[in-house]
């Protein structure tokens, strides 16, 4: 639980990647602001100060170790179909023998969102490191299946920490 909530935290941007192709990759920070009591407030920021996207993150801790990310509004209504497993995994490097873990998300419900005024299916793969967040998202065309609507094309946003602080209150 505390692993999870200790990576999640913090702020996060894409800033190399994007100077590496600013054609393929926009300029995102995410900010993740821990509030005790396994929920998270977030903000999503394209180019320094436009956010477009906000709302809350709770967590539910699972006995295999999976934690729940359900996606909440700024007044706390749930977003229907729009929750995040995360699962655990380790990768390991068999030259030095290295593990490092990393926490595989994927969407596990039926999540619609609204992007320049179409309906889309929201889809997500994600990968939360110690010190890396890759997140692909990507919406659909509901009725034609397989008709990209928004999202990359070029694979997984790959984020670096920005900012972090250690969050106060876990066990809240």
């Amino acid at each position: 639980m505390e692993q999870f909530i200790t990576w999640f935290a913090g702020e996060w941007t894409n800033r190399t990647q994007h100077f590496h192709d600013p054609r393929k990759f926009t300029l995102v920070e995410l900010k993740h602001e821990y509030l005790g009591n396994n929920t998270f407030h977030f903000q999503q920021i394209r180019n320094v100060t436009d956010v477009y996207r906000e709302g809350h993150y709770k967590l539910t801790f699972n006995e295999d170790g999976s934690v729940l990310c359900a996606n909440y509004t700024l007044d706390m209504e749930l977003k229907e179909g729009c929750e995040v497993l995360f699962v655990p995994h380790q990768m390991g490097n068999l030259e030095s023998g290295i593990k490092r873990g990393y926490y595989q998300g994927n969407a596990v419900g039926e999540c619609y969102a609204i992007m320049n005024e179409q309906e889309t299916r929201f889809v997500t793969d994600a990968k939360l490191f110690e010190d890396c967040y890759m997140v692909w998202d990507r919406g659909y065309d509901p009725i034609a299946t397989g008709r990209m609507i928004w999202g990359s094309n070029f694979g997984p946003y790959i984020f670096r920490r920005l900012g972090w602080t250690n969050p106060q209150n876990l066990t809240a």
